[in-house]
């Protein structure tokens, strides 16, 4: 056979053969080939982590122990070689092999790798050669009273912490409707959570929170009272840190007027989301008319004034307009 051309690139099987020892022939052969220059490809030594860690079942640190004997050879030449430590020390330390060979082989010209899985994210650590972008969202529930919003929130917290998750939970800081948890819903569940009030910055809180036990979801009660600087710190959140947000609130207040912190969702969650209500008359509620203590229709007054069942009723456009004008 003619010696080849140039720089000779190996194959997976070379290098399992030479770490192994499994087949002493093809292994003298493979140590060998090694002792001349070779070329090792990325996509090869992909594949070698998965025949070593999934289908020979080899325990972690010694696949890592092969990867670093790899890397010492003085006639391998390997694309990035840096980047190839760094995905070795993350492998060791408990990241997959797949994600972190995907991050070392991207190119020097690419700006972020896109996913959706935020394991991939924390297990890249703080030195990761490439930034992360995780596709986090910002999403608002939104209805009228009585569509089950805080019911909504607490199944989502019990689905993620049934899992295992983390989560941080807010509300607002003057509704005590509560009691002794800030977040009840009309069927009786209940959680505690993380009161928010004007001065609140709520991308440093749920940092620091982050920094300490990484979060699956951040949801947020009675978002419509949240400051459109809140709003946009929580749609940093998702974007920054990779943390999907869940805000559930009103629309609009006893005036079919949007809120501030609706307003602002509205205009830039990433997904809304109606929750269904219904007026007396069988029709979807979307309004909220405010009572007095006889029934009648509020018609002026602040927006911002807490209460139940015994202060609002949700009602259809056509039964809300009907009543404002009695």
């Amino acid at each position: 056979m003619p010696r080849p051309l140039g720089l000779r690139s190996v194959d997976t099987t070379i290098l399992a053969r030479w770490l192994l020892g499994d087949d002493p022939a093809q292994a003298d052969l493979a140590e060998s080939l090694l002792r001349e220059p070779s070329w090792i490809s990325q996509t090869v030594l992909l594949e070698l982590g998965w025949v070593l860690h999934k289908a020979l079942r080899l325990p972690r640190d010694i696949v890592a122990d092969m990867f670093e004997q790899i890397l010492a050879l003085d006639t391998a030449i390997i694309a990035r070689q840096e980047r190839m430590a760094w995905a070795i020390s993350r492998y060791r330390a408990g990241a997959d092999w797949g994600d972190v060979m995907h991050l070392a082989a991207s190119s020097a010209e690419i700006g972020a790798f896109a996913t959706f899985d935020r394991k991939l994210a924390r297990a890249a650590g703080p030195d990761s050669p490439i930034l992360i972008e995780t596709m986090a969202k910002l999403y608002f529930y939104y209805a009228s009273m009585n569509a089950g919003k805080s019911t909504n929130l607490l199944q989502a917290d019990f689905n993620y912490r049934e899992r295992g998750m983390a989560t941080m939970l807010w509300t607002a800081a003057f509704d005590d409707r509560g009691g002794d948890r800030p977040i009840k819903s009309r069927i009786g569940l209940g959680a505690d959570a993380h009161l928010f009030d004007a001065e609140t910055d709520l991308f440093a809180r749920i940092g620091a929170a982050h920094a300490v036990q990484p979060l699956a979801c951040v949801l947020v009660d009675e978002a419509q009272w949240l400051s459109r600087e809140q709003v946009w710190q929580l749609a940093r959140v998702a974007d920054r840190l990779g943390v999907p947000v869940l805000c559930y609130g009103l629309r609009t207040d006893f005036c079919g007027r949007l809120f501030p912190g609706s307003g602002a969702l509205l205009g830039i969650a990433d997904a809304l989301v109606e929750l269904k209500a219904v007026c007396h008359c069988g029709r979807k509620a979307t309004m909220n008319l405010r009572v007095d203590d006889s029934g009648a229709a509020v018609h002026e007054g602040a927006q911002l004034e807490v209460g139940g069942n015994e202060r609002y009723v949700a009602l259809c456009r056509k039964h809300f307009t009907e009543a404002l004008e009695r």
